[in-house]
């Protein structure tokens, strides 16, 4: 036996079990980052402005990753109506940095969260919720 190959051998599998390790690491951090979301969402909305059913005071958030702006059955301000960009969890972390700059005269009530860690954490829960996967062009 030729001890290079087996050499070889041990280091694609030690490689293969780099990558299960990293990979299970990966999975364990997204599923902490969805964690750390759910309890900032749940913290800062309660469920009361936005959640997964319509409310009075907010759209669903179910299905909101792909739709246009203003789009979902709810009475929209002008503004929302007028929008002109679909959903992304990219469009979202900055429209919740500041929903008033980047849509002047909407009327959610929410000022804003300028946490960068705290807004990633919430957009990761949203995408889990809503089972959100971004397919290349």
């Amino acid at each position: 036996m030729n001890e290079g190959n087996s050499g070889r051998r041990l280091g694609v599998a030690g490689a293969a079990g780099l990558m299960l390790a990293a990979m299970t690491m990966s999975a364990e951090a997204d599923e902490a980052l969805i964690a750390r979301g759910k309890t900032a969402f749940e913290a800062r909305c309660g469920g009361s402005c936005h959640g997964f059913e319509v409310t009075n005071w907010g759209p669903s958030l179910i299905g909101l990753f792909g739709r246009v702006a203003g789009s979902a059955d709810f009475p929209y301000s002008r503004v929302f109506q007028e929008a002109d960009f679909t959903w992304t969890p990219d469009i979202l972390d900055s429209y919740i940095e500041i929903p008033r700059l980047m849509l002047p005269g909407n009327n959610m009530a929410f000022y804003g969260l300028d946490d960068a860690e705290e807004r990633r954490a919430i957009v990761a829960y949203l995408v889990a919720v809503n089972g959100y996967v971004e397919l290349p062009d």
